[in-house]
């Protein structure tokens, strides 16, 4: 189940008009195998995205799906995240019943239940999946993890980045001389700015 607004078929891509800052996404947790840079293949956890996918096949492409790392978030200042995450079990280990959360790590003024901590919200149950609603306050660079047995998720690769571009990204403004499109903080003279990824 995905709550997108403007969503129709629950794949978390709005189909109609839609305010322009509502930003939605949709990830599995789970488990499945990277290949490291050797070649060795590894046993992982991890989230997967499927945003676009339609919610009968969203097992099938979820399962044994985990990436290392997670998919990255990127957003901007002023976007309404709407971000589903749907539990679909680990299929190598059918030992373990594990629920899974998605902590934003730094990401200020979360509201509790949507915080992904276990003292203060709750886990995604195998099978079931939740929406997190974020409104996108303040810029910069954050990370994601699983917070439901943390240690071991996060060594097992339940981690990725949010990017959260300020809301000066986009305008042109030159400094010293240089002309940029892109910045890290909103500096309001382009003194942040940059040109390379």
């Amino acid at each position: 189940f995905v709550q997108c607004p403007g969503d129709t078929n629950g794949d978390a891509v709005p189909d109609g008009p839609v305010d322009p800052n509502v930003v939605c996404k949709s990830l599995t947790a789970g488990d499945g195998f990277a290949t490291m840079a050797d070649g060795t293949v590894m046993y992982t956890f991890g989230f997967h995205d499927v945003t676009g996918v339609p919610p009968d096949q969203v097992f099938a492409q979820g399962e044994l799906a985990a990436e290392i790392s997670a998919p990255t978030i990127e957003l901007k200042e002023g976007n309404k995240f709407f971000l589903s995450l749907t539990n679909v079990g680990m299929v190598m280990r059918p030992d373990l019943f594990d629920p899974h959360t998605v902590h934003f790590h730094g990401f200020p003024q979360a509201a509790p239940v949507f915080d992904g901590m276990p003292e203060g919200s709750f886990g995604v149950n195998m099978g079931s999946s939740m929406t997190y609603f974020y409104n996108v306050m303040e810029p910069g660079t954050f990370m994601y993890h699983c917070h439901q047995e943390a240690t071991e998720h996060m060594q097992m690769g339940m981690l990725g980045n949010v990017y959260v571009l300020p809301a000066q990204d986009g305008q042109v403004k030159t400094y010293n001389g240089k002309t940029y499109t892109r910045f890290a903080y909103n500096d309001g003279d382009g003194s942040t700015g940059y040109n390379k990824a």
